[in-house]
C-alpha cells in the first residue's frame, strides 16, 4: 500500500513530468526512503524467440524470465551466440524476423512502442550522430526537445552537468564527424550517446555494449556515473557487455549470464564466486569472475554437457511484483510547436553545413549545366541548323540535375537512420520530423531549380525570358519528384550504396523512356506505355514547349502555303515560329505545339506525392517497434488498423 501524501501535492501536475523528475517529486512528497519500493519495475516473462533455418526451427531464446527493480543496473553476459543481443532487442521491441513469444511489462503494464518512446532509451552499439553538429549542439538541441517544461537556463545547466560528468568538455566544440571527415573519437561519441540517454531522464535505459570503444579509465568513469544516476533517479539500466574488467563487473547491481538462449546465472556479482564453488567449478585466484563463468558456459570449448550442468544448477530469485498497471506514469504530452521549432532549427543548421544535402548539389547543378551550355554555345543562335542541338541542350539541362538526385540518397539514408533512432527514443514524433522535412525541402528545391536554370540557360545560353517562371516551375516539379524518389530509396534500403544504385537504375529507365530517343509508337508494344509512367517524359515535353514557345527562328519565313512556312536557305528547315518548330520535331521526338505544360507539371507533382506517401508508409513501418508474442500476421494487421498518429 502506498504511503499517504504529505503537504500540498497535485498528482495531475506530475503527469507531464519526465520519469526521473517524477521519481524525485514523488519520493519527496510521499516520504519514501531509500528502502522503499522503487517507482519502476521491469518484468520479462517467458521470452522466447524462434527462427527457421535449413536444419529446421532454431530456438534462440528459451523461456527467459527476468525482473528488475528501479535503481538497479543489470549486465547481460555470455559467449557469442548466447542470445544477449536478441534478448535486449526483445526488451526494446526491436526484435523482428522470427516467432516471438513472452511479455515485457513495465509496472505490470505491457510495454508498448508509445510507452517505450516516453519512458525508455536505447543506446545502440555503434554510435552515430549528426556529423556536422558539435558535441554541445547535439546536447543542447536534445535538451530542448527532452526538457520542454524546463527553462533555457535549466536546460543549459543540465547540459553542462552531463558534459562535465562524462568528460566531454574538451570536445564540446568538436563536430561529431563521419567516415568522410574526422571529428569526435569513438569513445567520445559513446559518452555523448550515454549523455543523451541520461538527459532524457528515462525510467528504462537499455545499452548494447556501452563500453566498446572506451579505454579502461573512461569505461570505469562512465560506468560509475551510470550506476550513480540509476541509483539516485530510480532508473533501470540493462546492458549487454563483453569481457568487462573485474572493477566494471562488480559495479553492476546484478548480472545475468546466458548460454544457448538460457539463463546460467542471475544474481549479484559478489555472489558469483560462491556460486561457482557450489556447482563444482571454483573460481581460481586472481581470475576475472566474468571471464571464468563465460568459459564455463561456452559450448564451443567447454562442451554442451558442461553447459547443461551449469544451467541446470542456476537458481533465479525474482522480487515480488509490487505495482499494477495504474502505477505507470502517464505519457507526457510534449508541446508540439516547441518541439517542431527546435527540430526545424537543428535540421536547418544541418542542411546548411552538410554539403551532401542541398548546397553541394546546387553547386554541381550550376557547374554541370553551365558546362553543357558552353559545349552547346553555338545553339545560342536561333537558326534552323541549331534547332536539334538546342532541343538536346534543353534535355540535358533537365536530365543532369535529376540524375544527381542519386547523391541525395546517401544523405537521406544517413538522416533516416539517425531519425528512426531518435523517434524510437522519444526525442520527437514522426509527424514532427515529416513536417520539418517538407518545410525545408520546398524552398531548397526552388533554389536548386534556380541554380540549374538561371545562369546556364539565361546567362551562358539564350533562354526564353518570357517563359522564365514556367521554366522554373517545370524544373521545381521535376526536381521535387526526384527528391521524393531519392528519399524513398534512402529509407527503403539499409545500405545507402544499394539505394543509390536503385536510384540510378530508375533514372536510366526514365531517361530511356523520356521520348527524347524514341516516340511511344516506335517502342515494342508491351513497353510503349511505360513512357507515360516516367517523370522525365513530362519534364522534357514541358521544358521544350516553354522554351520554344513564342520564339522566331532564322532561315525560314511565314507562308500561306502548308505547312505555314518556307525555307530561305539550304539545309534542314523546321519552321519560322517556335510552334512550327515543335510541330516539325514531333515527327522525330515527343514534342507538342499544344500547351500541355500545366498538365505535365500536375502529373509530375502527382507522381512525387505518391512517392512521398510510399516513403511515409515505409518510414512508419520501419520506426514502429515489434510486439512480443505477436505473430507476423498479427503484426501486419496491427500496422494496418493502428490509429497511432504519424
Amino acid at each position: 500500500m502506498m504511503p499517504a501524501v504529505t503537504g500540498d501535492f497535485d498528482i495531475d501536475r506530475t503527469r507531464s513530468l519526465p520519469p526521473c523528475r517524477l521519481q524525485r517529486t514523488l519520493t519527496a512528497k510521499l516520504n519514501l526512503d531509500e528502502n522503499a519500493a522503487p517507482l519502476a519495475e521491469l518484468q520479462v516473462s517467458g521470452a522466447t524467440f524462434k527462427v527457421k533455418d535449413r536444419a529446421g526451427e532454431k530456438e534462440i531464446l528459451k523461456g527467459i524470465d527476468l525482473t528488475i527493480q528501479g535503481g538497479e543496473t543489470l549486465a547481460i553476459l555470455g559467449p557469442s551466440g548466447a542470445g544477449k543481443t536478441t534478448l535486449l532487442e526483445l526488451m526494446t521491441l526491436q526484435l523482428k524476423g522470427g516467432e516471438v513469444a513472452g511479455t515485457v511489462k513495465l509496472n505490470g503494464r505491457e510495454l508498448t512502442a508509445d510507452m517505450f518512446r516516453d519512458h525508455a532509451f536505447y543506446v545502440e552499439q555503434y554510435d552515430t550522430h549528426w556529423a556536422f553538429l558539435t558535441c554541445r549542439e547535439i546536447m543542447e538541441y536534445s535538451a530542448g526537445m527532452f526538457m520542454q517544461e524546463a527553462t533555457k537556463a535549466e536546460q543549459a545547466e543540465k547540459v553542462n552537468l552531463m558534459m562535465v560528468n562524462l568528460g566531454l568538455e574538451g570536445c564540446s566544440n568538436t563536430r561529431a564527424g563521419n567516415e568522410f571527415f574526422k571529428g569526435m573519437s569513438g569513445g567520445q561519441k559513446k559518452r555523448l550517446t550515454l549523455g543523451l540517454a541520461l538527459l532524457k531522464g528515462a525510467a528504462l535505459l537499455f545499452l548494447d555494449e556501452p563500453t566498446s570503444g572506451l579505454d579502461a579509465s573512461a569505461t570505469s568513469s562512465v560506468m560509475r556515473f551510470l550506476d550513480k544516476m540509476a541509483h539516485e533517479a530510480g532508473m533501470i539500466a540493462v546492458a549487454t557487455i563483453h569481457q568487462p574488467s573485474t572493477e566494471v563487473f562488480m559495479s553492476f547491481s546484478s548480472v545475468m549470464f546466458m548460454a544457448n538462449g538460457r539463463v546460467a546465472y542471475h544474481g549479484k556479482p559478489q555472489q558469483i564466486q560462491n556460486h561457482c564453488g557450489n556447482i563444482g567449478f571454483p573460481l581460481p585466484e586472481q581470475t576475472n569472475p566474468a571471464d571464468h563463468f563465460i568459459n564455463l558456459v561456452n559450448s564451443d570449448f567447454a562442451g554442451q554437457e558442461q553447459v547443461d550442468r551449469v544451467v541446470e544448477q542456476c537458481v533465479q530469485t525474482h522480487p515480488k511484483i509490487r505495482y499494477s498497471a495504474d502505477d505507470v506514469p502517464q505519457e507526457s504530452q510534449k508541446r508540439f510547436c516547441s518541439q517542431l521549432c527546435t527540430l526545424f532549427r537543428r535540421q536547418a543548421l544541418i542542411s546548411v553545413r552538410d554539403p551532401s544535402v542541398y548546397f553541394g548539389r546546387m553547386a554541381s547543378f550550376l557547374i554541370a549545366n553551365s558546362l553543357f551550355a558552353v559545349v552547346y554555345w553555338n545553339a545560342r543562335e536561333l537558326s534552323q541548323e541549331y534547332v536539334i542541338p538546342r532541343f538536346f541542350l534543353l534535355g540535358w539541362l533537365g536530365a543532369v540535375p535529376t540524375l544527381l538526385s542519386a547523391v541525395g540518397v546517401y544523405a537521406f539514408n544517413q538522416q533516416f537512420k539517425l531519425m528512426s533512432k531518435e523517434v524510437k527514443n522519444g526525442l520527437f514524433a514522426r509527424r514532427t520530423y515529416l513536417l520539418t522535412t517538407i518545410a525545408l525541402e520546398v524552398p531548397y528545391v526552388v533554389l536548386m531549380a534556380l541554380s540549374a536554370v538561371v545562369i546556364p540557360l539565361y546567362v551562358v545560353s539564350t533562354g526564353n525570358w518570357a517563359e522564365l517562371l514556367s521554366t522554373i516551375l517545370v524544373m521545381v516539379s521535376a526536381l521535387w519528384c526526384f527528391e521524393c524518389l531519392a528519399q524513398m530509396f534512402g529509407i527503403l534500403f539499409t545500405n545507402p550504396l544499394t539505394g543509390m544504385l536503385g536510384m540510378l537504375a530508375l533514372w536510366i529507365v526514365s531517361f530511356l523512356f523520356s521520348g527524347i530517343f524514341l516516340k511511344p509508337d516506335q517502342i515494342v508494344w508491351f513497353l510503349k506505355d511505360a513512357v507515360y509512367l516516367m517523370p522525365l517524359f513530362y519534364c522534357f515535353r514541358a521544358l521544350h514547349h516553354v522554351q520554344f514557345l513564342g520564339t522566331l527562328w532564322d532561315g525560314a519565313e511565314l507562308s500561306d502555303v502548308v505547312p505555314g512556312f518556307k525555307c530561305t536557305q539550304p539545309g534542314p528547315c523546321y519552321g519560322r515560329t517556335g510552334e512550327q518548330v515543335l510541330k516539325s520535331l514531333s515527327g522525330m521526338f515527343v514534342s507538342s505545339e499544344q500547351d500541355t505544360v500545366t498538365r505535365d507539371i500536375a502529373v509530375i507533382l502527382l507522381m512525387g506525392l505518391l512517392v512521398k506517401l510510399v516513403s511515409i508508409s515505409i518510414m512508419v513501418a520501419r520506426t514502429r517497434g515489434s510486439k512480443p508474442g505477436a505473430s507476423p500476421v498479427q503484426k501486419v494487421l496491427e500496422e494496418a488498423t493502428s490509429s497511432e498518429e504519424v
